[in-house]
């Protein structure tokens, strides 16, 4: 396949905040390397936020559970009613997203299209990547909360750096999607599963070997300590 993202995972760089050499200690570790490099140091070894293949892990992931929030039916959820009045309302299709985004990582690894175990490869750089978006994107939801909230439930704090950090709207929504539930369970809780099974995927690929020996190691020995209850 010719995608990027269809690459054997089996580089490791070893750059982000590697710690093997200073007894596993980070603070002795970072000291060391600022004095032999100075600030410089923290530049070379963080991961870069503007890698073109990480970007687009990013968009289509946020892409594929987007088109899920809005295609994949459920029942609709109705919240308590807020201060305002305002009645928010859910889509709950929560398990069969999850349910999607699971079959859909694993036919794509089948298929050969791409290689599960490359997000540990490129996770420093998605989480630099994601760093960049997080801050643009709290900042655009602070203006959308001052200038079109979507419900009542919103306002200022009169403190710029509380309404940026603490928000400025209890339900915002963009074009319809729900921007709590798209961050918080779908985009964010989604990726404690598929992270977890890319991350097997690339442990796999790396120590494959010295796991069938362990494996086989293993049954040897269960069938020597079973054989005489036989």
């Amino acid at each position: 396949r010719s995608s990027p993202f269809s690459r054997r995972a089996t580089r490791d760089d070893g750059t982000l905040f590697s710690t093997l050499s200073a007894d596993h200690s980070l603070h002795r570790r970072v000291a060391q390397a600022l004095k032999a490099n100075g600030p410089k140091y923290i530049y070379d070894v963080w991961p870069s936020a503007w890698d073109p293949t990480a970007w687009k892990v990013i968009g289509a992931y946020m892409a594929f559970e987007l088109a899920l929030m809005r295609l994949v039916p459920g029942k609709t959820f109705t919240a308590m009613v807020t201060a305002t009045g305002h009645v928010p309302k859910y889509t709950a299709n929560g398990m069969q997203c999850y349910a999607l985004s699971i079959a859909a990582l694993m036919y794509l690894m089948h298929d050969g299209t791409v290689a599960p175990g490359a997000v540990y490869d490129l996770f420093g750089k998605l989480l630099s990547s994601m760093n960049v978006f997080a801050l643009l994107f709290c900042c655009a939801l602070m203006l959308k909360g001052y200038t079109f909230p979507s419900t009542a439930d919103s306002g200022s704090t009169g403190v710029l750096v509380l309404d940026y950090y603490w928000g400025t709207e209890l339900y915002p929504r963009v074009l319809g999607w729900d921007v709590k539930t798209f961050t918080n369970c779908r985009f964010g809780m989604m990726f404690w599963a598929l992270g977890l099974l890319c991350y097997a995927h690339a442990q796999f690929l790396k120590c494959a070997a010295a796991v069938r020996r362990r494996v086989r190691a293993a049954s040897r020995a269960r069938a020597r300590y079973a054989a005489p209850c036989v």
